[in-house]
């Protein structure tokens, strides 16, 4: 055989066979890993989406006890603009008015109304 920078050729294949195996063994710990990794992910997602079912749940159920005690809902006023486009890309914003809107007691939009601690910071509503 012929010698090539001091290693037999069947040297060589050999040291790319193990370079190979080596490789294909750190692409399975990768993969292995990366899988791993996913289902924690996946199951944290899962726990999170769980959690924020329960946390909605029992913000309803206070919502209906505070509506059987009839303190379930506040109103908020709320500053209304008209927001009308002019020639040249501009907008003319004209004051409507303030109008009471009411809104839940609770965590989350319910009843189809704004949730109370959102709505008193954002007291300007735009058309």
């Amino acid at each position: 055989m012929k010698r090539v920078i001091g290693l037999s050729a069947a040297m060589l294949i050999m040291r790319c066979r193990d370079d190979v195996l080596r490789g294909l063994l750190w692409a399975c710990a990768i993969l292995w890993l990366m899988g791993l990794w996913l289902r924690r992910v996946g199951e944290a997602l899962v726990v999170l989406g769980v959690l924020l079912v329960l946390l909605y749940v029992g913000d309803w159920l206070v919502l209906r006890v505070r509506v059987s005690h009839g303190t379930a809902y506040r109103v908020v006023s709320v500053n209304q603009f008209l927001a009308t486009p002019l020639k040249g890309s501009k907008v003319e914003y004209d004051l409507m008015g303030t109008v009471p809107v009411t809104c839940s007691r609770s965590i989350f939009p319910q009843q189809g109304d704004p949730a109370c601690w959102w709505l008193e910071k954002h007291t300007s509503q735009w058309e």
